[in-house]
């Protein structure tokens, strides 16, 4: 979608920056995410009220952009963003080449179309940063939205797989199961890299589960 937005741009949209704005603004709105932003070859970042140097803020910017992106904005805020950046080519803005295009769009926003079948409260499926980090608001078990899953896990009475293990494999994206007894109650836990993002997608499986049906659920988390 965004190259398609791209390609709709007109020479008489690159006339000026007031002209730019618009066409970020109509884009914007058309694509319906918070912001959609031009980077030329100078670091300069272009959106649909400012123009300013983005290497600050947008680490993914101090080098080339070589293919698409994803990062987390704001991680440990209440509104946790997306970033989807890829590269561009051909286009030029005042003697410049605009080199990235990227859209912020609210994580919870961008998920909303995701649906994640539990089974009675027995299985609870969530996104973590490699940090362990939620990134949405959804709670996962006994972790209520907002709690960091590696934190909660420090306090678990892990079975095998060690604390520092499960946390090597989120730093490193390693897929992996643990088990353990949290609040009380055992769980399994298993975890696969989202591909081309730092995001990690869970699943908490409670003990009643039937051990059966976890090899189906690792499955249709691949999917």
């Amino acid at each position: 979608r965004m190259e398609r937005a791209l390609d709709t741009l007109e020479a008489e949209d690159l006339a000026s920056q007031e002209t730019l704005r618009r066409f970020l603004g109509r884009t914007r709105k058309l694509l319906g995410v918070d912001k959609f932003v031009l980077v030329d070859e100078n670091g300069i970042v272009y959106t649909q009220r400012s123009t300013a140097s983005g290497l600050s803020r947008y680490s993914f910017l101090a080098g080339e952009l070589t293919g698409p992106t994803i990062s987390t904005l704001n991680l440990y805020g209440a509104k946790k963003q997306a970033v989807l950046a890829i590269p561009v080519e051909g286009i030029f803005f005042q003697g410049a080449e605009i080199r990235v295009c990227f859209i912020h769009i609210d994580i919870d926003a961008m998920l909303s179309s995701l649906t994640l079948q539990t089974s009675g409260e027995e299985t609870y499926y969530n996104l973590y940063h490699r940090s362990g980090e939620g990134l949405t608001n959804a709670s996962f078990g006994r972790l209520q939205a907002g709690e960091n899953l590696l934190s909660a896990l420090k306090d678990a009475d892990m079975e095998g797989l060690s604390y520092s293990q499960v946390e090597d494999d989120f730093a490193a994206g390693r897929p992996g199961r643990a088990t353990f007894t949290y609040q009380g109650i055992r769980e399994e836990l298993c975890y696969i890299p989202v591909e081309g993002t730092a995001w990690m997608l869970a699943v908490l499986i409670r003990d009643n589960v039937i051990n059966s049906q976890i090899s189906s659920i690792s499955a249709t988390m691949i999917r």
